[in-house]
């Protein structure tokens, strides 16, 4: 702490050009800070670019969804539209860099069919058309689940994702799993009915580790929630189902440098 201190009393002099517009800029934000140019300047990079690696990873999250949100656009636009896109886009990548401390954001385009929402760290790539239980918590967990159900597809059943504090499915103990089966039902109300389709296991008592409605509960909608992988987790392994991931960006920008 005492360095760091030590290292921001350290004063360096320097002349500074500035072009007419940056000028002015410069002049509004430092009346309205209160500031000369250099506190501003000092201000300005501290809190820029000397931010908590957590945060940056934030930003550059929040910058790579807006992106991916033009790009969307970009799909119907012509002309000056298209070409005003573009340089918003453009100018997204940029503030990705400066928080990235200047190495570029590699910005893929997009799987129209997927979709990107914020985590605490990175970002979360699931199925377009998955419903988001708790929305509220976008950008700040860093971990995701998924309500999925055996049989969706015969039962016209969508998948939910909701955002968590808790990394394995593994450890979703009773109370939490009704409390997202509770969210399930607020946001599509076939659950409960679905649920109560669901066909328990009944052990044979004549032989033991089988059970007498084997085929009834492999037809019926069986529920269960699982934990999204991150590509930072060891058991991370490229192909995750349904293309349902949480990115780190810091690993995925240090993976593509190698």
């Amino acid at each position: 702490m005492a360095r760091k201190r030590i290292a921001d009393m350290i004063s360096y002099k320097f002349s500074m050009d500035l072009s007419g517009d940056n000028k002015i800029a410069m002049d509004n934000m430092t009346e309205k800070f209160g500031m000369k140019y250099g506190p501003f300047l000092n201000f300005l990079i501290k809190k820029l670019c000397r931010m908590p690696d957590s945060m940056k990873q934030a930003f550059i999250a929040f910058c790579l969804q807006k992106c991916s949100e033009i790009n969307e656009r970009l799909a119907n636009a012509e002309g000056f539209e298209k070409k005003d896109l573009e340089e918003e886009k453009n100018s997204y990548l940029e503030m990705a860099r400066i928080f990235n401390g200047g190495t570029p954001v590699e910005f893929s385009e997009e799987d129209p069919t997927m979709k990107k929402y914020m985590m605490e760290d990175g970002v979360l790539i699931v199925p377009k058309d998955w419903i988001i239980l708790n929305p509220e918590l976008e950008g700040k967990c860093r971990y995701a689940g998924v309500v999925e159900c055996r049989n969706h597809v015969k039962y016209d059943i969508p998948h939910f994702v909701f955002f968590t504090d808790i990394q394995y499915a593994c450890d979703y103990d009773k109370h939490y799993t009704e409390t997202i089966y509770d969210l399930c039902t607020e946001k599509w109300s076939r659950f409960k009915e679905i649920r109560e389709k669901e066909v328990k296991l009944i052990p044979d008592p004549e032989k033991p580790g089988r059970y007498i409605n084997e085929e009834e509960h492999l037809a019926s909608p069986v529920i269960g929630l699982f934990h999204i992988v991150r590509n930072d987790d060891e058991h991370y392994d490229d192909d995750p189902p349904y293309g349902a991931v949480i990115v780190n960006t810091e690993v995925s920008n240090s993976r593509q440098k190698k």
